[in-house]
């Protein structure tokens, strides 16, 4: 959880469960269904919305110094399970 600066909301990262099957090629896993997502929280309003809607997994999120703007770690590889590398996004 990461409280905004000067508000009253927070972002959260949210994991769906998932199920693991060996790959084909026997190099490794499959983590069907495993997705990460960003949500903001507004405490005043109590309402939950989820920021991230992508089939990507996203992690590390922050809020911009100002407090508008939320970065967060996201992988888009073709094959993130043996290329981890991630970029940094916004939102």
């Amino acid at each position: 959880m990461v409280v905004a600066p000067l508000s009253a909301s927070f972002i959260c990262l949210v994991a769906r469960p998932f199920s693991l099957s060996p790959k084909q090629d026997g190099q490794g896993y499959l983590l069907s269904g495993r997705h990460s997502y960003i949500y903001l929280y507004d405490i005043a309003t109590q309402k939950l919305e989820r920021l991230t809607k992508s089939k990507w997994d996203e992690s590390s999120p922050s809020w911009s110094p100002d407090g508008a703007r939320i970065v967060f770690m996201s992988n888009h590889a073709d094959d993130p399970d043996r290329d981890p590398a991630a970029q940094l996004k916004s939102s």
